[in-house]
């Protein structure tokens, strides 16, 4: 499936794989198009809500990066031979 704003498009091709189908939504035999000739052609409205974001304090702020930062480094050092394991706060 494609969407745009003015449609949605079902992929009718003999193959789902990206790099093996036509991408020209034009072609009636390999796109389907959801509005057309049976169903008009309208506006697509978005159901999606605009988000809400809160301002956090500085303590979450620095945890995070605290948590990030071990986070990283312990995965770096799993990957490491145990006779190397030398990382600098």
């Amino acid at each position: 499936m494609i969407y745009d704003h003015t449609n949605v498009w079902a992929n009718i091709q003999t193959s789902a794989h990206p790099w093996e189908m036509e991408w020209n939504l034009g072609h009636d035999k390999q796109w389907q198009p959801f509005f057309g000739l049976y169903l008009p052609q309208r506006e697509l409205a978005t159901l999606q809500i605009p988000p809400v974001y809160q301002e956090l304090g500085e303590q979450f702020y620095t945890e995070l990066e605290k948590q990030v930062e071990e986070a990283v480094r312990d995965s770096i050092q799993s990957k490491i031979p145990s006779p190397c394991r030398k990382f600098h706060k």
